[in-house]
């Protein structure tokens, strides 16, 4: 039997509101365990390579990607898609259905000039989500920078989340390590 993802306000407010005509069914408590269990994934870096960054425009940083192995509902969107998690429920989701995902990444770079701002994000389906933002200077390319990243971000299926560089500097950043992870809960 299928079950289905609910929201929080729909398990609470019809799924299981009022028990006293016995109206909550076996499938009812299977639909509310399925909601409740939470989204997660990881990925990390299995080879770097240089992303060439232009000053101001950031980009998807380059590099390929293996999933940790231990996810729920997350995968990386499949061909070859690298940096990526994608939120995938295994179950049927009601319209509308989001996880609120908390994200957090930690990469380490260098670049191919000195001083210079490496700059990462998270970005949502391409767009920056701006509030994830953190800065390193670099002091001359061979420094290896170290970086946290971190950011709640919102998810409905087939949503993904990658890693974004940019630079005050145009020149090439490669993401020498990279682990990113991520959990899901009912928004």
């Amino acid at each position: 039997m299928a079950q289905t993802e609910k929201s929080l306000s729909t398990l609470t407010n019809t799924t299981l509101a009022n028990n006293t005509t016995g109206d909550i069914t076996p499938e009812s408590i299977r639909d509310m365990l399925v909601s409740l269990r939470a989204a997660r994934g990881g990925l990390h870096i299995t080879s770097s390579a240089a992303t060439t960054v232009t000053a101001g425009t950031p980009i998807k940083a380059l590099g390929t990607t293996a999933l940790s192995g231990n996810e729920v509902d997350v995968d990386d969107g499949g061909a070859g898609a690298n940096n990526r998690l994608r939120f995938d429920p295994d179950e049927t989701i009601e319209s509308g259905f989001t996880r609120f995902f908390l994200f957090t990444a930690t990469l380490s770079v260098t670049t191919s000039v000195s001083n210079v701002v490496v700059k990462a994000y998270f970005a949502k389906n391409d767009t920056i989500v701006v509030a994830t933002e953190v800065d390193r200077k670099v002091g001359t390319g061979s420094d290896v920078g170290a970086m946290p990243l971190t950011g709640h971000i919102s998810l409905g299926s087939g949503d993904y989340v990658e890693v974004f560089i940019d630079t005050d500097t145009n020149c090439d950043v490669t993401l020498d390590h990279l682990n990113v992870d991520c959990i899901g809960f009912l928004e």
